[in-house]
This record gives structure tokens, sequence and C-alpha cells, in this order.
């Protein structure tokens, strides 16, 4: 039996980072992407209209930040997993209260993002 695909949201204003994260969760094969967004506003936008299981979330963003983002999320009690992606380490212990799935400091590789995935199924099952 095949396992079901991923649906997933890419919320990244680097238009090189969000190519590449794209790439690499195309090469791993088990993750849709549904949308991607640039700013924190349209990446709430589109979480409230795709409902996606997983969402690799910026931190650093125009407009609504991605910790904004994941606040808004919470009090919304919408149901998703996170990954925080960031190129700044110091906003680890920020992001625990929103029990992400994980924190990644950029540059991500492929190997980090199929453990991410690995550990995102094992839970889902």
């Amino acid at each position: 039996m095949l396992d079901k695909r991923i649906s997933a949201l890419i919320v990244e204003d680097s238009d090189v980072d969000l190519w590449l994260l794209d790439f690499m969760l195309k090469k791993i094969g088990e993750v849709e992407i549904l949308a991607t967004a640039n700013n924190g506003n349209k990446g709430i936008e589109l979480i409230e209209k795709y409902a996606p299981e997983l969402v690799f979330l910026d931190l650093d963003l125009p407009g609504t930040s991605g910790l904004e983002l994941a606040r808004i999320v919470q009090q919304k009690n919408i149901k998703i997993s996170i990954v925080f992606i960031t190129a700044f380490e110091q906003y680890a212990n920020e992001v625990l209260e929103f029990k992400p799935l994980d924190y990644l400091v950029k540059p991500i590789t492929l190997e980090t993002l199929k453990d991410v995935i690995a550990r995102f199924k094992a839970a889902r099952n």
C-alpha cells in the first residue's frame, strides 16, 4: 500500500530559498506542495484555504512574521505541523511554545529534510 502524500505549504520570502526547498521536497517525492507564499499575510490566507498537514515557515517574513503567523494559527486552533526555517539560531527557544515539528537553520540539506519527513510520517501513522 502506498503512503498518502503529505500536503504542505511553503512560506518563504527568499526566492532562492523557496526554489531550493521546493526542489528538495519534490526530489524526496512524498510531499505535495499545495502553494507557496512570500509573506506572512499570504501564508495565513493559504493555510486557511488549503488546510495543509505541514507548513515550512520562514521566521523572517515581511508583514506578518513567521512567529506571528504561528501565533495566529495557534489562536485559531488550526491543526498543522510547522517546520520553522531560518538563518538565525537565536529563535530556537522562542518557537518552542508552538511545539514545532522542527527548527531548521539555513542552509538546509536534503538529508535533513528526509529526516523531517520521516518523523512527520511516523507521527502521522
